[in-house]
């Protein structure tokens, strides 16, 4: 039997997350590579996020994979074609960025979101004016794992990035219509089964819009293409991906 959701599960964690904002704003940051004063809430230096390994421009222009011609898609893409048109993901998930997003997702270290907001940003606005798109949208959380979170990190980092270029913030255009297991405690060959069908659509927000989809990582992708498949379906003019950070 599902567990019940206490009614002020989230208005209490949504509280405790506004207070952390608060705080991030009021006090000086560190560098969270070498401790250095920093002004601002982005917690990077600028010699420090030079050293950060970015994907580059050998990827691939369906899904973003490092290490692939950019010329044509990759196998895997030329095999399934993403249901989504290109991604933009400028970092690969390796430390300290892995890092960050874990203790981010996982430890609720709300002070990183700017910092990770930042390093999605990277080149964001060329790419959101090249493709005309007009609307974010968090990759939504089902209800019962967002009361366990307290907060969608996804939700938060399309907040600021919406925020921050001067496109619409969608909050409910899509959301998650039943539960599934954490794609991570999954084998790859099994993720994509785990969540087809999971989203779907409110075609009055969505329909003629040109879509981002933003998540903190993009793994094998088949979250993101479920979630672009049930936009899709429900009128959007095409979807595209914005995370930090590439596997």
């Amino acid at each position: 039997m599902p567990r019940s959701i206490h009614p002020f599960a989230l208005p209490v964690r949504a509280l405790r997350a506004r207070l952390g904002d608060l705080a991030e704003q009021l006090y000086p940051v560190d560098c969270l590579v070498c401790g250095g004063r920093v002004t601002g809430t982005v917690r990077l230096c600028g010699d420090c996020r030079g050293g950060l390994a970015a994907v580059g421009d050998a990827r691939c222009p369906r899904c973003g994979r490092a290490d692939s011609p950019a010329e044509s898609p990759c196998g895997a893409c030329q095999k399934r074609s993403p249901r989504y048109v290109t991604v933009h993901a400028p970092w690969r998930y390796r430390e300290p960025v892995a890092a960050w997003i874990r203790a981010f997702k996982y430890g609720n270290r709300l002070g990183l979101e700017r910092t990770l907001a930042d390093l999605a940003g990277e080149g964001l606005a060329e790419w959101l004016e090249a493709y005309g798109i007009d609307a974010m949208q968090a990759v939504p959380l089902h209800r019962r794992r967002l009361v366990e979170r307290g907060f969608n990190q996804a939700d938060r980092l399309a907040r600021l990035l919406a925020r921050g270029h001067g496109v619409a913030h969608l909050r409910r255009g899509l959301v998650r219509a039943r539960p599934t297991p954490a794609q991570s405690a999954l084998p790859e060959r099994r993720r994509r089964a785990n969540v087809r069908g999971a989203f779907a659509a409110d075609r009055r927000r969505v329909a003629g819009r040109r879509i981002a989809l933003v998540d903190d990582v993009l793994t094998t992708g088949a979250t993101v293409d479920a979630a672009a498949d049930a936009l899709l379906e429900a009128g959007a003019a095409a979807v595209y991906v914005v995370a930090v950070a590439r596997a």
